[in-house]
């Protein structure tokens, strides 16, 4: 049994990775918030309203069917957006909200891919030479920068992969993610993804000396 889904929607079907690394992503918005992992079953027709014009148009989809995708999950949504399909649980959702695809079934960084309007940073701490560094300051929200990694296809802010941005600290999500390493297995390093609007700007070398 066929299932058409209307607008940018997609429905999902639960997936654990099979592969033995895997994407860490810490407990940092209380118990009911979940990341998961997907199958995309059904694709959206795309036709989506126009707010301008009042015209349908059809938005390009961000997956295919058969990707495995990660997503947020939390209570509400498993109440109001599961959908039983041939004894599965699934959940029917927005494009938008799917945070990465990953290729493979494999969860290593060259393997992951951030979607939509999400951005990829890594965050790491300021270099200061005249400075003395304590363990209980170092974490401090002045001490880190973010540096652009990935871009979602839908980001439309002029940043380039590389860049130092300016990030809304408190809605940064950490996911630890298996990198791998010339010599030894898979290590596990820090990243964060983040929705574009709590992206504020970029660090951009100065063009002439600033005046005094």
């Amino acid at each position: 049994m066929s299932i058409k889904l209307f607008g940018h929607r997609v429905l999902l079907k639960h997936e654990k990775l099979k592969n033995t690394s895997t994407i860490l992503v810490p407990d940092v918005a209380g118990k009911n918030d979940l990341h998961r992992m997907g199958r995309v079953m059904f694709v959206g027709d795309g036709k989506v309203r126009n707010p301008v014009t009042k015209e349908f148009e059809v938005k390009p989809s961000l997956v295919n069917v058969g990707d495995l995708v990660m997503f947020q999950i939390n209570d509400v949504m498993k109440w109001a957006q599961i959908y039983r399909h041939l004894n599965d649980d699934t959940i029917h959702m927005i494009q938008g909200e799917l945070i990465a695809r990953i290729h493979n079934d494999s969860s290593e960084l060259d393997n992951f891919e951030i979607l939509g309007d999400f951005l990829l940073v890594k965050p790491e701490v300021k270099k200061f030479s005249e400075s003395i560094l304590l363990p209980d300051t170092i974490r401090s929200a002045d001490m880190i920068h973010y540096t652009l990694i990935q871009k979602g296809s839908t980001v439309d802010l002029p940043l380039t992969i590389g860049n130092e941005v300016i990030c809304n600290h408190g809605r940064i999500n950490p996911i630890f993610i298996p990198v791998k390493q010339p010599d030894g297995p898979p290590m596990q390093i820090e990243y964060g993804y983040v929705y574009k609007d709590f992206v504020h700007g970029t660090l951009e070398e100065a063009s002439a000396p600033l005046q005094t």
